[in-house]
């Protein structure tokens, strides 16, 4: 009966995860002067906290924001950025959006048809096993890595999207203590916490 239970509950949140992502967040970029390279990012109606970062294809980090708001406003001037291949990456706790933007000679242009939008894989935690589960929208496949609190790797997989949508892990031999959980898809990380007792 508790196994029917634990299934019925987990299939729930599945339903639920999905109907969130339905209504994700959806950035409104207005290039506000080409030639100046200034945009206005904007987000109305945030029913959860995100983060913005703008990082070149490298992964150098020039702007990050953690934003617990309603709505959100801000205009943004790339003059200071060298010719190149950029992304703003928009994530929450249900997934994250990456929009590339390229910088040639005075101009900012954006690419509406390369933006992906990549879903929070979702994790499951009874007692010491760990269930992970790659959302179905994300065709990619996803890398699991395990580190300690000292940031020892102690396990790195990657689910095949080809062949399951799922792992479970035995954590019964590890230590009593907080272990850091970083899921990748699609060069966008996604990190989770589990303490064992």
């Amino acid at each position: 009966m508790r196994k029917l239970v634990r299934k019925s509950i987990a299939i729930l949140i599945m339903f639920i995860t999905l109907n969130v992502s339905a209504s994700v967040m959806e950035p409104v970029i207005k290039v506000l002067d080409k030639n100046d390279m200034s945009i206005r990012f904007m987000m109305d109606d945030l029913n959860e906290d995100f983060e913005i970062v703008i990082k070149d294809l490298s992964g150098v980090i020039y702007f990050r924001e953690t934003i617990k708001a309603i709505n959100y406003s801000k205009n943004f001037s790339f003059t200071g950025l060298l010719e190149g291949s950029y992304f703003i990456e928009v994530s929450s706790m249900s997934s994250a959006k990456k929009i590339p933007f390229a910088i040639e000679g005075n101009e900012v242009d954006f690419s509406k048809n390369e933006e992906t939008r990549v879903f929070r894989p979702f994790l499951y935690k009874n007692d010491s096993m760990v269930t992970i589960l790659k959302h179905n929208l994300n065709p990619k496949d996803l890398e699991v890595t395990i580190f300690d609190s000292e940031s020892h790797l102690l396990y790195r997989g990657i689910i095949d999207i080809e062949k399951k949508n799922g792992v479970k892990l035995n954590l019964t031999n590890l230590d009593k203590g907080k272990y850091k959980i970083v899921l990748k898809t699609d060069d966008v990380k996604f990190v989770e916490y589990v303490i064992l007792n």
